[in-house]
Protein backbone atom coordinates (compact mmCIF):
# COMPACT_ATOMS: atom_id res chain seq x y z
CA UNK A 1 0.00 0.00 0.00
CA UNK A 2 1.34 3.72 -0.97
CA UNK A 3 1.81 6.03 1.71
CA UNK A 4 -0.72 8.16 1.75
CA UNK A 5 0.21 11.95 3.33
CA UNK A 6 -2.87 13.98 1.93
CA UNK A 7 -6.25 14.01 2.17
CA UNK A 8 -6.29 13.29 -1.65
CA UNK A 9 -4.25 10.54 -1.69
CA UNK A 10 -6.56 8.89 1.24
CA UNK A 11 -9.54 9.43 -0.05
CA UNK A 12 -8.70 8.56 -4.27
CA UNK A 13 -7.38 5.56 -2.47
CA UNK A 14 -10.05 4.57 -0.02
CA UNK A 15 -13.00 5.27 -2.99
CA UNK A 16 -11.25 3.07 -5.59
CA UNK A 17 -10.87 0.40 -3.23
CA UNK A 18 -14.41 0.60 -2.06
CA UNK A 19 -15.46 0.70 -5.87
CA UNK A 20 -13.31 -2.45 -7.18
CA UNK A 21 -11.09 -0.07 -9.24
CA UNK A 22 -7.56 -0.82 -9.65
CA UNK A 23 -4.86 2.47 -10.26
CA UNK A 24 -5.15 1.69 -13.70
CA UNK A 25 -8.30 0.51 -14.22
CA UNK A 26 -9.50 3.98 -12.87
CA UNK A 27 -7.46 5.69 -15.46
CA UNK A 28 -8.41 3.46 -18.01
CA UNK A 29 -12.52 4.25 -17.13
CA UNK A 30 -11.97 8.02 -16.18
CA UNK A 31 -10.28 8.62 -20.24
CA UNK A 32 -6.82 9.49 -18.52
CA UNK A 33 -3.25 7.88 -19.19
CA UNK A 34 -2.37 4.83 -18.04
CA UNK A 35 -0.38 5.97 -14.68
CA UNK A 36 -2.72 9.12 -14.00
CA UNK A 37 -4.45 7.71 -10.97
CA UNK A 38 -0.73 6.13 -9.62
CA UNK A 39 0.67 9.01 -10.24
CA UNK A 40 -1.80 10.96 -7.53
CA UNK A 41 -2.08 8.26 -5.44
CA UNK A 42 2.15 8.09 -4.61
CA UNK A 43 2.27 11.80 -4.84
CA UNK A 44 3.94 11.95 -7.91
CA UNK A 45 1.32 14.31 -9.33
CA UNK A 46 0.72 16.52 -6.64
CA UNK A 47 -1.21 19.24 -8.53
CA UNK A 48 -3.45 17.48 -10.51
CA UNK A 49 -5.77 19.44 -13.25
CA UNK A 50 -9.76 19.77 -11.98
CA UNK A 51 -10.29 18.29 -15.24
CA UNK A 52 -8.79 15.26 -14.16
CA UNK A 53 -9.83 15.29 -10.84
CA UNK A 54 -13.64 15.53 -12.19
CA UNK A 55 -13.16 12.64 -14.61
CA UNK A 56 -12.42 10.78 -11.53
CA UNK A 57 -14.97 12.03 -9.53
CA UNK A 58 -17.34 10.67 -12.35
CA UNK A 59 -16.03 7.23 -11.96
CA UNK A 60 -16.39 6.68 -8.50
CA UNK A 61 -19.59 8.86 -8.37
CA UNK A 62 -18.75 11.12 -6.21
CA UNK A 63 -18.16 14.85 -6.62
CA UNK A 64 -14.89 16.79 -6.75
CA UNK A 65 -15.10 17.94 -3.27
CA UNK A 66 -15.09 14.49 -2.16
CA UNK A 67 -11.87 13.71 -3.47
CA UNK A 68 -9.89 16.68 -2.26
CA UNK A 69 -11.57 16.90 1.25
CA UNK A 70 -15.33 17.87 2.77
CA UNK A 71 -16.31 21.37 2.34
CA UNK A 72 -14.33 22.37 -1.07
CA UNK A 73 -17.13 21.04 -3.03
CA UNK A 74 -16.79 22.01 -6.87
CA UNK A 75 -14.53 24.95 -6.33
CA UNK A 76 -12.16 25.08 -9.00
CA UNK A 77 -10.18 27.90 -7.83
CA UNK A 78 -9.08 26.10 -4.48
CA UNK A 79 -8.42 22.60 -6.46
CA UNK A 80 -5.95 24.72 -8.32
CA UNK A 81 -4.34 26.55 -6.28
CA UNK A 82 -4.00 25.05 -2.86
CA UNK A 83 -0.49 22.83 -2.52
CA UNK A 84 -0.50 19.16 -2.13
CA UNK A 85 -2.55 19.13 1.38
CA UNK A 86 -5.62 20.65 -0.53
CA UNK A 87 -5.99 21.20 3.04
CA UNK A 88 -4.58 24.93 3.83
CA UNK A 89 -6.29 26.58 6.74
CA UNK A 90 -8.33 23.59 8.04
CA UNK A 91 -7.77 22.19 11.75
CA UNK A 92 -6.92 18.86 12.57
CA UNK A 93 -10.39 18.05 14.01
CA UNK A 94 -11.79 19.64 10.58
CA UNK A 95 -9.60 17.27 9.00
CA UNK A 96 -10.40 14.01 10.98
CA UNK A 97 -14.21 14.77 11.02
CA UNK A 98 -14.02 14.86 7.15
CA UNK A 99 -12.05 11.97 6.86
CA UNK A 100 -14.33 10.17 9.06
CA UNK A 101 -17.21 11.00 6.50
CA UNK A 102 -16.17 9.29 3.83
CA UNK A 103 -16.39 6.02 5.22
CA UNK A 104 -19.69 6.93 5.74
CA UNK A 105 -20.31 7.43 2.17
CA UNK A 106 -22.80 4.58 0.87
CA UNK A 107 -21.82 1.84 -1.43
CA UNK A 108 -23.29 0.68 -5.12
CA UNK A 109 -26.20 -1.73 -3.93
CA UNK A 110 -23.55 -4.13 -6.18
CA UNK A 111 -21.19 -4.02 -3.64
CA UNK A 112 -24.14 -4.77 -0.69
CA UNK A 113 -25.43 -7.41 -2.95
CA UNK A 114 -25.72 -11.06 -1.34
CA UNK A 115 -22.96 -13.83 -2.82
CA UNK A 116 -24.22 -15.39 -6.02
CA UNK A 117 -23.54 -19.20 -6.44
CA UNK A 118 -21.56 -19.33 -9.74
CA UNK A 119 -21.83 -22.64 -10.05
CA UNK A 120 -19.36 -24.67 -13.23
CA UNK A 121 -18.27 -22.17 -15.70
CA UNK A 122 -20.10 -23.80 -18.23
CA UNK A 123 -20.56 -21.14 -20.54
CA UNK A 124 -18.29 -21.22 -24.07
CA UNK A 125 -15.41 -19.14 -24.73
CA UNK A 126 -15.62 -18.90 -28.99
CA UNK A 127 -12.61 -16.37 -29.68
CA UNK A 128 -10.44 -13.53 -28.59
CA UNK A 129 -11.92 -10.14 -29.49
CA UNK A 130 -9.94 -6.43 -29.85
CA UNK A 131 -11.62 -3.46 -30.18
CA UNK A 132 -10.60 -3.09 -33.97
CA UNK A 133 -11.54 -3.98 -37.28
CA UNK A 134 -11.28 -7.93 -37.86
CA UNK A 135 -9.20 -8.50 -34.82
CA UNK A 136 -11.40 -11.80 -33.97
CA UNK A 137 -12.37 -15.11 -35.60
CA UNK A 138 -15.14 -16.96 -34.72
CA UNK A 139 -16.10 -19.60 -37.51
CA UNK A 140 -19.54 -20.25 -38.19
CA UNK A 141 -19.03 -24.10 -36.47
CA UNK A 142 -16.08 -22.64 -33.98
CA UNK A 143 -15.86 -24.68 -31.33
CA UNK A 144 -15.00 -23.29 -27.21
CA UNK A 145 -11.80 -22.34 -26.91
CA UNK A 146 -12.40 -22.16 -23.24
CA UNK A 147 -15.24 -22.17 -20.56
CA UNK A 148 -16.29 -19.27 -18.24
CA UNK A 149 -19.09 -18.51 -15.42
CA UNK A 150 -22.28 -17.77 -16.22
CA UNK A 151 -24.38 -15.23 -14.78
CA UNK A 152 -27.61 -16.46 -13.23
CA UNK A 153 -29.67 -15.08 -15.42
CA UNK A 154 -28.53 -16.33 -18.22
CA UNK A 155 -29.26 -20.40 -16.79
CA UNK A 156 -30.31 -22.44 -19.33
CA UNK A 157 -29.97 -20.41 -22.61
CA UNK A 158 -28.29 -21.80 -25.50
CA UNK A 159 -27.97 -18.74 -27.58
CA UNK A 160 -25.44 -17.76 -25.06
CA UNK A 161 -21.26 -17.10 -25.22
CA UNK A 162 -18.30 -15.02 -24.57
CA UNK A 163 -14.92 -13.80 -26.21
CA UNK A 164 -11.82 -12.45 -24.69
CA UNK A 165 -11.64 -8.44 -25.39
CA UNK A 166 -7.41 -7.72 -26.46
CA UNK A 167 -7.90 -4.32 -27.97
CA UNK A 168 -8.12 -1.19 -27.22
CA UNK A 169 -10.16 0.86 -29.40
CA UNK A 170 -13.38 0.17 -27.00
CA UNK A 171 -12.29 1.54 -23.83
CA UNK A 172 -13.42 2.68 -21.45
CA UNK A 173 -16.79 0.75 -22.77
CA UNK A 174 -14.98 -2.22 -22.57
CA UNK A 175 -10.95 -3.19 -21.46
CA UNK A 176 -8.14 -5.32 -22.54
CA UNK A 177 -8.75 -8.60 -20.44
CA UNK A 178 -12.51 -8.82 -20.33
CA UNK A 179 -14.61 -11.49 -20.49
CA UNK A 180 -17.06 -10.67 -22.66
CA UNK A 181 -21.04 -12.20 -22.73
CA UNK A 182 -23.07 -11.91 -25.19
CA UNK A 183 -26.37 -13.29 -26.48
CA UNK A 184 -27.17 -13.83 -30.17
CA UNK A 185 -29.89 -11.81 -32.01
CA UNK A 186 -31.42 -9.72 -29.57
CA UNK A 187 -33.00 -6.52 -30.14
CA UNK A 188 -31.02 -3.33 -30.18
CA UNK A 189 -31.08 0.05 -29.22
CA UNK A 190 -28.71 2.99 -29.19
CA UNK A 191 -25.64 2.60 -27.00
CA UNK A 192 -25.60 -1.21 -26.24
CA UNK A 193 -22.46 -3.27 -26.97
CA UNK A 194 -22.50 -5.68 -29.81
CA UNK A 195 -20.21 -8.47 -31.30
CA UNK A 196 -20.86 -8.38 -35.12
CA UNK A 197 -19.16 -11.37 -36.78
CA UNK A 198 -18.75 -11.61 -40.34
CA UNK A 199 -19.40 -13.91 -43.11
CA UNK A 200 -15.42 -14.26 -43.88
CA UNK A 201 -15.09 -15.25 -40.16
CA UNK A 202 -14.43 -11.72 -38.89
CA UNK A 203 -15.61 -9.96 -35.93
CA UNK A 204 -15.79 -6.93 -34.00
CA UNK A 205 -16.94 -5.42 -30.91
CA UNK A 206 -18.70 -1.93 -31.26
CA UNK A 207 -21.46 0.23 -29.89
CA UNK A 208 -24.54 -0.02 -31.51
CA UNK A 209 -25.81 3.51 -33.12
CA UNK A 210 -28.18 2.95 -35.11
CA UNK A 211 -29.80 0.14 -37.98
CA UNK A 212 -29.27 2.20 -41.77
CA UNK A 213 -30.12 1.34 -45.41
CA UNK A 214 -27.03 -0.56 -46.30
CA UNK A 215 -26.05 -1.66 -42.73
CA UNK A 216 -25.29 -0.74 -39.01
CA UNK A 217 -23.72 2.28 -37.75
CA UNK A 218 -21.12 1.94 -34.92
CA UNK A 219 -19.02 3.63 -32.62
CA UNK A 220 -15.89 2.87 -31.40
CA UNK A 221 -13.76 5.02 -29.12
CA UNK A 222 -9.88 4.79 -29.47
CA UNK A 223 -7.78 6.08 -30.84
CA UNK A 224 -10.50 8.33 -31.54
CA UNK A 225 -14.21 8.39 -31.34
CA UNK A 226 -15.59 7.47 -34.97
CA UNK A 227 -18.84 6.41 -36.30
CA UNK A 228 -18.99 4.08 -39.44
CA UNK A 229 -20.78 1.66 -41.63
CA UNK A 230 -20.94 -2.14 -41.35
CA UNK A 231 -22.37 -3.35 -44.11
CA UNK A 232 -25.36 -6.09 -44.31
CA UNK A 233 -23.69 -8.03 -47.26
CA UNK A 234 -21.03 -8.83 -44.65
CA UNK A 235 -22.08 -9.84 -41.45
CA UNK A 236 -23.35 -12.87 -40.18
CA UNK A 237 -25.05 -12.08 -36.97
CA UNK A 238 -24.92 -9.43 -34.32
CA UNK A 239 -25.12 -10.27 -30.51
CA UNK A 240 -25.43 -7.69 -28.04
CA UNK A 241 -23.15 -7.51 -25.48
CA UNK A 242 -24.71 -8.78 -21.59
CA UNK A 243 -22.07 -8.28 -19.55
CA UNK A 244 -18.10 -7.67 -19.10
CA UNK A 245 -15.98 -9.69 -16.63
CA UNK A 246 -13.29 -8.62 -14.94
CA UNK A 247 -11.60 -11.42 -12.60
CA UNK A 248 -8.24 -10.05 -12.10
Amino acid sequence: MPELKSPLQRNLYRLMQARGHTMRSLSDAAGLGETAVRDIVVGRSQRPSFKQLDAIAKVLSVTVGDLTDEGHGNDRSEVAESPMGYDRGRSANARSASNSALLDIPLPVSLRAEPVELGRPDLPILGKAAGGRGELVIGADAAPIGWTFRPPQLRGLSDVFAVYATGTSMVPMYRPGQIIIARIDMPLSAGDGIIIEKLNDEAMIKEFVRYCDDGIEVREYQPKERVFTVRSAEIRRVSRIYAALDFR
